[in-house]
C-alpha cells in the first residue's frame, strides 16, 4: 500500500519540479527582456543628452549658420527618431515572440499537473473504496460467523 501511495506523490513531485524548471527559465528570459530594454533606454538617454549639447553649441553659432544647423539637426533627429523607434519594435517584437511561447508552455505544464492531480485524486478515491469495502467484508464475514 505504501507503493501506491509514494507512485501518485512521486509524479505529483517531478511534475512539481518540472514547473519549477519552466518558471526558473521564464524568470530568465524575463530578466534577459529587462536587460535588452535597460540598454536601449540608457542609448536613448545618451542620444538625448547628445543632442541636448549640440543645441548648446548651436546657440553660440552665428544665426545664418544656426538656421542651417538647424534644419540639419531636425532632419537628423527625425531619422535618429525613426531608426529608434524601429529598433524599439523590432525588440518588442522578437521578446514578444519568446514570452508567447513561455505562456503556451506555461498553460500545457499547467494543463499536465492539473491532468496529473484528477488522476491523483480519482487514486485516492478509488484506494479508500477499496479499503473500505475489505473492511466491511471482513466485518460481515466475521459476524456472520
Amino acid at each position: 500500500m505504501s507503493d501506491t501511495q509514494s507512485t501518485p506523490r512521486s509524479k505529483l513531485d517531478l511534475i512539481y519540479q518540472e514547473v519549477l524548471g519552466e518558471t526558473a527559465t521564464l524568470i530568465q528570459k524575463l530578466e534577459t527582456v529587462n536587460s535588452a530594454q535597460g540598454d536601449a533606454a540608457v542609448a536613448l538617454v545618451k542620444g538625448i543628452d547628445a543632442l541636448a549639447e549640440t543645441a548648446k553649441q548651436l546657440d553660440q553659432l552665428p544665426s545664418d549658420t544656426a538656421t542651417v544647423l538647424s534644419l540639419a539637426m531636425v532632419d537628423t533627429g527625425r531619422k535618429l527618431n525613426a531608426d529608434l523607434v524601429d529598433a524599439f519594435k523590432v525588440i518588442l517584437s522578437e521578446h514578444r515572440v519568446v514570452l508567447d511561447q513561455i505562456g503556451r508552455n506555461m498553460a500545457m505544464q499547467s494543463a499536465a499537473s492539473a491532468r496529473a492531480s484528477k488522476i491523483n485524486a480519482l487514486t485516492a478515491l478509488l484506494a479508500g473504496f477499496a479499503s473500505s469495502s475489505v473492511s466491511w467484508g471482513i466485518f460481515y464475514y466475521l459476524t456472520l460467523r
